[in-house]
C-alpha cells in the first residue's frame, strides 16, 4: 500500500475515445444469454436495470486493439493540441493485447508514427491504470515532456490465440462489458493544478474477487469488491482532503 503527493505539478491536456461502429442492444442477446430464467422476465429488462445498458459496442472481426488504442491516441493527440515531437513515451494498460509475447507498445507506436519514443505495456485490468499514471508521471518528470496513456480492450470475441475475455452466455457479463478505447495526455503542469496525489492499494486476497476463472473467462464477485473497496476509498478520500487541506465545498466524488 503506498500514498504519496506528486512532487512536480502533473496535469491532463487532451482526451480521446474510440468505440466500434458495431452495436449490440440487450435484446439482441436474448437468445444469446443460456443462464438466465426467463419465467422472470426479459434478459434486456434485467440488463437495463442492473447493469444500465442501452447498447454494447463490439470490435469488428478484424479490428485489434492496437487498432483501437490509436485511434484514441490519435483523437486525444488533436484534443491536446501537443506535437508528436514534444511526446516523450506512450503508456498502454491492457488485458488484450495484440501479440501475447511483444503486447500491442510496438504496434502503437509504428502506427502513430513515435518510432524512437519509450513504450510500456502493465498487463493486468483495473490496477494498471494506476500504474500507468505513475509511470508517466515518473517520465514526464524526468523529461519534461508529454506522455499517452492509451487504454482499450476487445473482450467480447476471440483473436488469434486469445480466447474472449468475457463469456457471451453468461446473463452477468453478456450484458456488461465491450469493448473500446481511451486515451489521454499527460504532462508538465502548474503548481496547484492538476493531479495532487495518489493512493495505491495491492492485496491478494482480492484476487478470488476478480479473476480469470478456470474456463477463461473474466470472473468477479461485485458484492464482495465492494464491501472491501468500498471502505478503502471513503477512508483515502477523508485521509487526502486533510493531507492536502481540500475544501469539501468544491469536492466532487
Amino acid at each position: 500500500m503506498a500514498y504519496k503527493r506528486f512532487k512536480d505539478p502533473f496535469t491532463i491536456y487532451g482526451s480521446g475515445v474510440y468505440v466500434p461502429q458495431k452495436t449490440i442492444l440487450p435484446e439482441d442477446l436474448e437468445d444469446v444469454v443460456t443462464n438466465f430464467d426467463k419465467t422472470k422476465g426479459s434478459y434486456a429488462k434485467f440488463s437495463r436495470k442492473h447493469f444500465g445498458t442501452e447498447y454494447l459496442h463490439e470490435a469488428d472481426p478484424n479490428e485489434l486493439t492496437s487498432d483501437m488504442l490509436v485511434k484514441a491516441s490519435e483523437r486525444a493527440i488533436q484534443d491536446s493540441g501537443i506535437l508528436k515531437k514534444d511526446i516523450a513515451a506512450i503508456v498502454i494498460p491492457t488485458i488484450t493485447p495484440d501479440d501475447r509475447i511483444s503486447g500491442s507498445r510496438s504496434f502503437v507506436l509504428e502506427k502513430l508514427g513515435l518510432f524512437d519514443r519509450e513504450a510500456y505495456e502493465p498487463i493486468a485490468a483495473c490496477g494498471a491504470l494506476l500504474a500507468s499514471l505513475t509511470t508517466a508521471y515518473a517520465v514526464v518528470s524526468t523529461t519534461g515532456k508529454y506522455v499517452v496513456i492509451a487504454g482499450g480492450d476487445i473482450t467480447r470475441n476471440s483473436r488469434g490465440r486469445h480466447q474472449a475475455i468475457i463469456n457471451k452466455e453468461d446473463m452477468f457479463y453478456s450484458g456488461l462489458v465491450d469493448d473500446g478505447a481511451a486515451a489521454i495526455i499527460v504532462g508538465p503542469g502548474e503548481e496547484n493544478h492538476g493531479f495532487i496525489d495518489h493512493f495505491f492499494s495491492t492485496n491478494s486476497s482480492w484476487n478470488n474477487d476478480a479473476k480469470e476463472g478456470p474456463d477463461g473467462f473474466f470472473k468477479m464477485d461485485g458484492g464482495s469488491l465492494k464491501i472491501r473497496v468500498g471502505p478503502l476509498f471513503y477512508d483515502y478520500i477523508k485521509d487526502s482532503v486533510q493531507k492536502n487541506n481540500l475544501d469539501t465545498n468544491n469536492l466532487v466524488v
